[in-house]
């Protein structure tokens, strides 16, 4: 496998840096119609499935796709194969779903908030060893909110040099105090005191590590106890559990071929993205997260629907949350991407509509042309670019 070609598929888990401008990249220039309820009334099933297949004629080996409209009207459907000369993909597979799920480690972290366990404004050395951030950049300064928010100015550990390890040894296992000795080895991307959102897979490896010691427990099993068991997730598991497996294979492009890239030790991502979950259960973790009614309180639930802070153009950052502002009505939810898997879920409140995307393959502007043309199937989106 070409290492250059690795680095561009694989770095940035989350597609933190691109997503909105590969979005933009096949929307039409003209302003986009604004979100209706009444449109999303009926779902058009044969269109869904012709974009899936779509997909994967244009490469992609394997896509499951989830529609659902506020009426509780819901579409799954599936194309492509979940392992080359293998089984077909299904809609209820399940797969690595890298940065998605930080949408459930903020959730568990509000709720040891909640229970005042923890605080957001404690200083993240209440909680992780002095060991563990004494060579982080402004480590005296950070507090678990800039962890969540992402606007401590912490430097993403995911870099080229981090992407040449995982190359050399894809079986590598990561601790996450690895992951931060990583990101302090080189200059913070910001300060906490700019008021910046500046993505980094970081704050999250950091995030686990203060919600393990405020716990004295595995995050695996906070998150189980939190955040899956209460939302009724049974196909989500954190991959340190062991428990449940990915039921696809993952593979990057590689100049025209799709490379195998399964074997690669999902504790590279850790706490920024280290689930293997299915689009049912996504979709319910997204709907919690942006309508509420579930593991948080109201209160709670206000605070992290309107706490958002610039991050790229049409994109901001909040409590776990992304809110996409690009195509007319405000999208809430997350994406996410890693070496062979991509996804996303993103819940429009206007129409209400959930769409959840998820992929065996590196493939960011695939998932974002599949989101905007369910959208447009939907009548909520103008036309796309032919």
């Amino acid at each position: 496998m070409n290492r250059n070609r690795f680095t561009r598929v694989a770095l940035g888990l989350g597609g933190a840096s691109i997503v909105v401008a590969a979005a933009l990249t096949v929307a039409c220039d003209s302003a986009p119609a604004p979100s209706s309820a009444e449109s999303a009334t009926v779902l058009p099933r044969e269109a869904f499935q012709a974009i899936l297949d779509r997909r994967v004629a244009e490469g992609v080996p394997g896509i499951v796709l989830r529609v659902e409209t506020k009426d509780g009207e819901v579409w799954s459907g599936a194309a492509g194969v979940a392992a080359l000369d293998g089984p077909p993909m299904m809609p209820t597979a399940r797969l690595p779903i890298f940065s998605v799920a930080k949408m459930a480690v903020a959730t568990a972290a509000l709720s040891l908030v909640e229970d005042g366990v923890i605080d957001l404004e404690d200083p993240i050395g209440k909680w992780v060893d002095a060991a563990t951030i004494a060579d982080l950049p402004n480590a005296d300064r950070l507090t678990i909110r800039h962890l969540i928010n992402q606007t401590g100015g912490v430097r993403d550990y995911w870099d080229d040099d981090f992407t040449a390890a995982v190359v050399a040894d894809t079986g590598r296992q990561w601790a996450p105090e690895e992951l931060v000795a990583h990101a302090a080895a080189g200059a913070p991307a910001g300060s906490p005191d700019d008021g910046d959102a500046d993505y980094a897979n970081t704050n999250y490896v950091l995030l686990g590590l203060v919600i393990e010691g405020a716990t004295n427990s595995p995050l695996s099993a906070v998150l189980r106890d939190r955040v899956f068991e209460p939302l009724e997730m049974s196909q989500t598991a954190s991959w340190e559990e062991a428990t449940l497996r990915p039921q696809a294979n993952g593979y990057i492009e590689d100049g025209g071929e799709l490379v195998d890239v399964t074997g690669v030790d999902l504790s590279l991502s850790w706490a920024a993205g280290g689930l293997v979950s299915n689009a049912e259960d996504v979709a319910t973790l997204t709907k919690a997260s942006v309508l509420g009614g579930g593991v948080l309180s109201d209160e709670t639930h206000t605070s992290v629907m309107t706490t958002f802070t610039p991050w790229n153009e049409g994109l901001e950052y909040g409590l776990g949350l992304m809110r996409v502002t690009a195509f007319g009505s405000p999208t809430y939810g997350h994406m996410g991407d890693g070496p062979g898997y991509t996804s996303l879920s993103l819940y429009d409140p206007a129409a209400g509509v959930g769409v959840v995307v998820l992929m065996n393959v590196t493939a960011e502007e695939a998932r974002m042309q599949t989101y905007l043309e369910v959208m447009q199937a939907l009548g909520l989106y103008d036309q796309l670019e032919e």
